[in-house]
This record gives structure tokens, sequence and C-alpha cells, in this order.
């Protein structure tokens, strides 16, 4: 069960990364087509959406997580019920 869930924040974490590199280059695209008018400004929308659909993936994934995590039961016997905090 641990391993799954580490798996399922591994691929979040690696799809998040990949977001914020589609972002960086949809924002430098967007500076290149403003200063040398190249005509990259659908290459750079496609970029964003690209960015948008990994990071839309990341969150799903996040949250199936959570889910599972939420789903755990932890035994009785570990609990430390008569402890005073």
């Amino acid at each position: 069960m641990a391993d799954a869930r580490l798996a399922l924040l591994n691929r979040a974490i690696l799809l998040l990364v990949m977001s914020g590199v589609c972002i960086g280059t949809t924002v430098a695209l967007l500076f290149l087509e403003e200063f040398a008018h190249l005509g990259l400004n659908p290459v750079a929308a496609g970029v964003f959406i690209v960015a948008i659909t990994l990071l839309m993936i990341a969150l799903l994934l996040f949250l199936k997580e959570t889910r599972e995590a939420a789903a755990l039961r932890i035994p009785r016997s570990y609990l430390e019920t008569e402890r005073k905090l």
C-alpha cells in the first residue's frame, strides 16, 4: 500500500515539475514573440495547454493519494490512548 502511494506521489511531483517547465517555456515563447515577431503564439498556446493538462493530471493523482491515505486505519494498539497531551 505504501509503495503504491509513493508511486502516486512521485508521478504527481514529476508532472507538476513538467508543468512548471512548460509554463516557463510558454513565458519564454511569448517574450520571443513580442521582441522578434517569430509567429510563436500558436506554439505558446499549445505548450500552455500541455502545461495545464499536466497540472490537472498531477492534481488528480494527489487527490487519489489523499483518498487512499484517508482510507487507512491505524490499529488501536498503535495509539497511545492513555497518554495526556
